[in-house]
């Protein structure tokens, strides 16, 4: 039937949307529905066109507009982009969107821009502006910053931002570097700093350092050095941990080495714990550990968890110990499980078992059951019973109940549960 309908649209494309219109509603339908009118489109957009603004509102009216719009946008993107508004707001009106965006930007990045601007916001227009970030950066990235300028301050604003200063810096670094270094502080430069960091350090590693140490300290310094940290180390390992003794106490120190700690790791997990034990006990040492734990345990769990074994008491064992769980429980929860119970009860290891239970409970609730009943917190204890009942008893709602019953959970709580999953 598909292949009929694709020739029969090719010859007489109006006829063939007539019969169509006479089969029953259905997938077969759908698909031929839209074939034939992107066929039709290719032809003869005008007549496509009317036919589809001549179609009752509804689901067969968009269907149709969307495969018009998908040929319409390579060859005419200012009547796509009028047709998209014909459209219902939502998933086909976004897609849309986006489609003659992409297509819109490559013909003319200027009158996308002024189009995408006259979108009301909502998730549509912040679409449209990721689907065209990156051409209009290889295209006219002086331009694009221009108009970025005329941004309302938001999240998508932000992220715009990094994308433009990513691509830019791969072009014209110094113009780019040049460009976020002026923006006003706050998340949009932290953002472009730290997207092109990274191309900065593989450049000129001296140069990315000196200026590095040129900004404010706090949460802009900190990220901007924990981003040109791996670029650093790829380059050449020694000189950056040079670099980093040479850096003043702190946040940004610690950033840094942080980032060299987590980079090694990707390498040589061995060498990265080793470098760890090298720096001097602080928080510096604690942060640079949690890194190295984060990407150990998602490729050997069970020898970052040795390493982290021979941790200290304290802060940084909780929070390495929190940090592999995490991971750990995803790819293996039952060895995560056993390792767990291998620490000493206290107060570290009922840490260790919030950690685990976030990480299971939604995907294996029975796992997770037996550890919540053991938190000694009565409070932490229910909320965590219920947590882990709720997930279960969507997948297994009689060994969940049966687990519920027989735990310390109040009467009240208990029935409440269940009266909630029943509704």
């Amino acid at each position: 039937m598909s292949s009929v309908g694709n020739q029969w649209a090719q010859s007489d494309p109006k006829a063939a949307m007539a019969f169509v219109q006479n089969l029953p509603g259905g997938n077969t339908k759908n698909n031929l529905v839209g074939n034939i009118a992107g066929q039709w489109a290719q032809q003869d957009s005008e007549a496509a066109l009317a036919y589809a603004q001549g179609l009752p509102s509804g689901a067969e009216r968009d269907r149709v507009i969307q495969s018009v719009v998908s040929a319409l946008s390579q060859q005419d993107p200012k009547s796509a982009a009028a047709l998209v508004s014909t459209l219902l707001p939502g998933t086909a009106q976004g897609g849309a969107i986006s489609q003659v965006a992409s297509a819109f930007a490559n013909l003319d990045p200027k009158a996308a821009m002024e189009w995408i601007q006259t979108l009301p916001d909502g998730s549509a227009k912040r679409n449209a502006l990721q689907s065209v970030c990156w051409q209009l950066a290889q295209n006219d990235p002086k331009a694009t910053a221009e108009f970025v300028q005329t941004l309302p301050a938001s999240r998508e604003r932000d992220n715009f931002v990094s994308t433009l200063a990513s691509q830019w810096a791969q072009t014209d670094l110094n113009s780019a570097v040049a460009w976020a270094s002026q923006l006003p502080e706050g998340r949009a430069k932290q953002n472009a700093l730290s997207s092109l960091g990274p191309q900065w350090a593989e450049a000129d590693p001296q140069g990315v350092m000196a200026f590095a140490q040129t900004l404010p300290a706090g949460s802009q310094q900190n990220q901007f050095l924990g981003s040109i940290a791996s670029s650093l180390v790829a380059s050449d390992a020694k000189v950056a941990l040079e670099w980093g003794s040479r850096l003043p106490e702190g946040e940004g120190r610690n950033s840094f080495m942080s980032g060299l700690a987590s980079s090694l790791a990707q390498t040589s997990p061995e060498e990265a714990a080793k470098f760890v034990a090298s720096l001097p006990a602080g928080q510096g040492q604690n942060q640079a550990a949690t890194s190295v734990v984060s990407v150990w345990a998602q490729s050997d769990p069970k020898a970052a968890a040795s390493w982290v074994a021979g941790f200290p008491e304290g802060s940084a064992r909780d929070n390495a110990v929190q940090n592999l769980l995490s991971s750990w429980a995803n790819s293996d929860p039952g060895r995560a499980s056993e390792w767990l119970a291998s620490l000493p009860a206290g107060p570290a290891q009922e840490r260790a078992i919030q950690s685990f239970i976030s990480a299971t409970s939604w995907q294996f609730p029975e796992l997770a059951a037996p550890w919540a009943v053991k938190i000694s917190d009565p409070n932490q204890r229910n909320s965590s019973i219920e947590n882990v009942a709720r997930q279960w008893l969507e997948v297994d709602p009689k060994a969940a109940e049966a687990w519920v019953a027989a735990t310390t959970l109040p009467d009240d709580r208990k029935e409440r549960l269940l009266r909630n999953r029943n509704q």
